[in-house]
């Protein structure tokens, strides 16, 4: 059997066609790869920056609330403050007491401080009661007083 000799256009196609479809994978691949490992660059940077977007911003709230907490633990030590001074206490000392705290200035959304004060007696319900009538409830003391075991009863002051 004679080998066919080749043409030289025939030999010329399949030497450059093979090599030249093997190097349009290759820059293909190439370029598919890079891509990727842009984007995957791009995509972690953009995630680190978000979180630490987003862990700036908790840290400010966490200081905003505990700054927030700490007024409102100072007004309930002034509160206990008062009481433990000033006992009994009259609604005119409370309101003075309340006028000074400046609530809605210092402590945002409070809209009033009180406290509660046990009944044990009948004395402590003609005092209270006493009390809270400049406020208008006074003769509700009473009542409430009447319908309840004295142990149960409470008085609430609130400003």
């Amino acid at each position: 059997m004679a080998s066919v000799p080749l043409s030289p256009a025939r030999d010329a196609s399949l030497l450059y066609g093979v090599p030249g479809a093997l190097l349009t994978a290759l820059v293909l691949i190439a370029g598919v790869t890079l891509t990727w490992i842009a984007w995957r660059a791009t995509a972690q940077a953009e995630e680190r920056g978000v979180r630490d977007a987003v862990a700036v911003h908790a840290a400010d709230v966490q200081l905003t609330l505990e700054n927030r907490l700490l007024a409102h633990e100072g007004l309930l030590r002034a509160g206990a403050g008062m009481l433990g001074a000033v006992w009994p206490l009259t609604a005119q000392q409370w309101r003075v007491f309340c006028s000074q705290l400046s609530l809605a200035a210092v402590y945002p959304g409070v809209r009033g401080v009180g406290f509660a004060a046990p009944i044990r007696s009948s004395a402590d319900v003609e005092y209270w009661s006493r009390v809270a009538e400049p406020l208008g409830f006074g003769k509700r003391i009473a009542t409430a007083a009447a319908d309840k075991p004295l142990p149960e009863t409470l008085i609430v002051l609130i400003e």
